[in-house]
Formats: structure tokens, sequence, C-alpha cells
């Protein structure tokens, strides 16, 4: 029943690949602004456009948690700086709670960085992106991703990535970026792989690093 729904569908489908993600983000920036309920229902909608089919995929269920990150009352407040007592600077620095929760949203990205899983379990590229990601974090080279983790597990483990310092969250994604680049082909991120990558940054508020920024047009 949307007024020139054809129309707007269709603007859409003519989006390069590399301004999906940016249109996504002018768009949920403004929405932000409406009402708490309005903000509510489209969440809900676009969780059941996504189940309409039967089965959500992991990417479309990153894109889905993202839409909520980005329309939260949280986004609506002042960004504000998490505290950083007690806790590491770097990487090798993280506690068992922490590498337990960073190992399940790395297990997780894995089904789809830096390409898609097959009906077989991850991609030999996406093995390699989460080994390289796990020796960075002071795991052995030769650790094996458990089973991915459910939607609740899911949730948990990027509230415990969320709660890492303000210096360690760029630190994950700069990982998460460089080794998708070494394992990706003749190294060049792929559109899916740079916007899933940019999606991960905004839900662990951690800023771009350059090598994933370079893959977007700069805003007029």
């Amino acid at each position: 029943g949307l007024h020139e729904a054809q129309r707007i569908l269709d603007d859409v489908a003519d989006l390069l690949p590399n301004r999906h993600v940016l249109e996504f983000e002018r768009l949920t920036a403004s929405i932000a602004n409406d009402p708490i309920e309005q903000r509510r229902a489209l969440v809900e909608s676009a969780r059941d456009l996504l189940r309409a089919d039967g089965k959500v995929s992991p990417r479309e269920r990153l894109w889905w948690l993202a839409l909520r990150h980005r329309v939260s009352e949280r986004q609506s407040r002042q960004a504000y700086m998490r505290p950083t007592t007690g806790q590491g600077h770097d990487l090798l620095d993280m506690s068992l709670d922490q590498m337990q929760h960073v190992t399940a949203l790395t297990t997780y990205l894995a089904r789809f960085i830096p390409v898609d899983e097959s009906g077989k379990g991850l991609a030999p590229a996406g093995l390699a992106w989460f080994k390289g990601v796990m020796s960075r974090c002071g795991r052995p080279t030769d650790i094996s991703p458990g089973s991915s983790p459910d939607a609740d597990a899911l949730m948990h483990a990027l509230a415990g990535v969320q709660e890492l310092s303000w210096m360690m969250r760029p630190l994950l994604l700069k990982a998460w970026v460089e080794e998708a680049v070494n394992n990706s082909a003749q190294g060049v991120l792929s559109d899916q792989t740079a916007d899933a990558l940019r999606l991960a940054a905004g839900l662990i508020d951690a800023p771009l690093p350059p090598m994933l920024e370079a893959h977007y047009p700069h805003k007029a």
C-alpha cells in the first residue's frame, strides 16, 4: 500500500554496489530521530520480511542487527567513551571472557567473510580468515572454530565485544579488515565483504580503518 513503492524499489536496485551501505547509513541516521514506536515497528517489519522465505542468512542477520542498532534510542544520544579501568589496550591483553566473546563473534562473521560458507561449512577462505584473526589475538594458528553461535549466543557475544575498551575495539576491527584483505582474491575486498565489515564496525562502535574507508566514495 506504499505510494510509489515500485519506484522506490527500482531506485534502490539502481544503486551502485559500493553505495548500498552509505544509503543505509543515511536513512537510518534520519530514522533515528523518529518516535520510538515507529522505529520499533520498522525493526519488527524488517525482521518479518527477512523471515518471509522461511530462512535468515547470517549476512541478512548482520544487516538486521545493524538496523536495530542504528535506530535504537542509544544512537539518538551523544556517543560516550567507555571506561578503560582494568582493561588491556592490546588484543593479547584480553581476558578469558573477552576472548570467548571475540571468538564467537568472529566465528559468526567467518560464515560470510571474505566469502559465503557452503553447505559443507566455512569456505577455505573463511576458515583462513578466522585463524588469521585468532592468531592476532594470541590463539594457536591451528585453532578451529566451534559451532556458529545461535541468535541468543550471538547477541551475548556482540554485547561482550561492545564492552571492550575503546582502544581494543578498533584493533579488533583492524584485524578483521586486514585478514579479510589477506584472504580475498587478488587482495581486494568484494563489495559484500566491505559492507559486512562496515556494518560490524558500526555495531562495535569502532572507526573505519583507512583500508576499509578507501573502498567507499567520499561523501559530497
